[in-house]
């Protein structure tokens, strides 16, 4: 049985099991099960979806037809996506979501996002929420720690007369590239692209854009090394 268990856990993580007790591989392959059919009567809404497909309790997918999955992606419970956008939201195959997470495309029906793409073996942490209204790009084999906000959008607020909430916002994409490490709690601001390979520490709020193969931490993050 372990061996069986191994082997479909390498096939659709993509990565050695590790030397687990029995008990918890059984736990691990009745979850997947579940979630296995879940993800498979909920992808037949998607715009795309590869199979399989896992999707944990409580998931929210609203406008689901402008949602694409690749292949071995895991939705874990109680996360929230609404694809609706120009571009929709993409995810690349064995893309993990952690729990509690919300990924938002669009937040004012009227003023479409352009939305969201996930690069293949990238991981989401939990408590994660990205936002897609001026364009999120995460490359691939990143790694998201939890309570990570991204933000594409802003409001203005050049004005008294006039609420906050109602002035035009301005939007700018964020780009994440390939390899690339957020610690727990990393804000990245609207505008920002996060170079190859970099390490945004934890706690930091990075409101610049930082070359690939850096170091940054603190508020506002800066550099303090590169790991050439």
């Amino acid at each position: 049985m372990r061996r069986v268990v191994a082997f479909l856990y390498k096939a659709v993580r993509g990565r050695e099991l590790g030397d687990s007790p029995t008990s918890v591989l059984m736990s691990l392959l009745s979850g997947y099960g579940k979630m296995a059919f879940r993800g498979l009567l909920r992808s037949r809404r998607y715009s795309q979806s590869a199979q399989p497909h896992f999707v944990g309790a409580r998931v929210i997918i609203q406008n689901p037809k402008w949602l694409s999955t690749g292949k071995n992606v895991v939705i874990s419970s109680d996360t929230k996506i609404d694809s609706y956008s120009a571009n929709g939201i993409r995810i690349g195959d064995r893309v993990t979501i952690g729990s509690f997470s919300s990924l938002l495309a669009t937040t004012v029906v009227r003023e479409p996002g352009t939305g969201i793409s996930i690069g293949s073996d990238s991981a989401i942490g939990i408590r994660n929420t990205l936002w897609g209204q001026g364009g999120l790009i995460i490359g691939k084999n990143c790694l998201l720690g939890p309570d990570v906000v991204i933000i594409t959008e802003n409001h203005s607020f050049a004005s008294l007369s006039e609420p906050i909430m109602t002035q035009l916002g301005s939007r700018d994409a964020v780009v994440i590239e390939d390899d690339c490490w957020l610690g727990a709690g990393v804000k990245v601001l609207a505008g920002v692209t996060i170079g190859t390979g970099a390490v945004v520490g934890a706690g930091a709020v990075v409101t610049k854009s930082i070359p690939p193969y850096s170091i940054a931490v603190g508020v506002p993050a800066k550099i303090v090394g590169t790991r050439k």
